[in-house]
């Protein structure tokens, strides 16, 4: 039952659900699946609000996926708080996704700044 399954992805995943999650969201990332990842992120900080590795990915498949809906401003607070979470907590490795998205975003304010002018 569901008890089951819960004890038993605890003893194959020491790290408990939280981590269980983290796992498959940051799979998802990786194949640029950030929808998903943004709610697997997003269950994991619900099961253990305290889960910062959760936290850092949730704003970071948050700040892609508000990329790709074009809505640049969100975007650019996800990235905000994941620069501000990776600071703490040493997660540099998405720092140059995060920068390249940077500059993305900037790419297309200004493009769409020529269409308004």
């Amino acid at each position: 039952g569901r008890k089951g399954f819960h004890r038993l992805a605890q003893e194959l995943w020491r790290g408990g659900k939280a981590d269980l999650l983290c796992r498959a969201g940051e799979s998802y990332l990786e194949s640029e699946y950030y929808v998903q990842a943004r709610g697997l992120f997003r269950k994991a900080k619900d099961v253990e609000p305290g889960h910062e590795r959760a936290r850092f990915l949730y704003n970071v498949a948050s700040a892609f996926a508000f990329y790709y809906a074009n809505k640049y401003t969100m975007a650019l607070r996800f990235i905000d708080e994941a620069r501000a979470l990776a600071a703490d907590s040493g997660w540099g490795e998405y720092e140059s996704r995060l920068e390249s998205l940077t500059e993305d975003i900037a790419r297309e304010q200004r493009k769409r700044h020529r269409e308004i002018l």
